[in-house]
């Protein structure tokens, strides 16, 4: 597998140059890329998206989605625009053909409520990675 943090520090150190730590202190981004390479997805649905890392580790473990769909409330400050613009960047950067990325703002729980994904299905990966707040998480299950 490739070493996904050296892959990804330009890009988070893009956003974050000194004041966060937790991409290599907490690293789930190997793991996802090992896991994108493993289930090989064409389509996935990620909500949450802040800057778009987790995204582009799929994309370093399995570089043929084809389709993303990617919903975010931009309440930490991060423009969805933007975190779209980085993917599409890093993709054409590593060489990788750039899939069909789609952006929905908004909280992904009222958007399931009123039925706006129901015509998104089906997806091969769904990530949450939305609010960690208790509540919140309890709300999501």
């Amino acid at each position: 597998m490739k070493n996904v943090l050296k892959i990804l520090q330009p890009y988070w150190a893009e956003k974050c140059p000194n004041q966060w730590n937790w991409p290599p202190a907490e690293n789930y981004y190997e793991w996802y890329a090992l896991y994108a390479s493993l289930v090989k997805p064409d389509r996935i649905l990620e909500i949450g998206a802040l800057f778009g890392w987790s995204i582009m580790a799929f994309l370093v473990g399995w570089p043929r989605i084809k389709e993303i769909l990617v919903i975010d409330n931009e309440l930490y400050g991060a423009s969805l625009t933007e975190t779209v613009e980085r993917i599409r960047g890093f993709c054409r950067n590593q060489g990788f053909e750039v899939p069909h990325i789609r952006a929905m703002i908004g909280d992904s729980i009222v958007m399931a409520k009123v039925g706006a994904l129901k015509n998104e299905a089906p997806f091969d990966l769904i990530h949450v990675d939305g609010e960690h707040s208790a509540t919140a998480v309890r709300s999501d299950t």
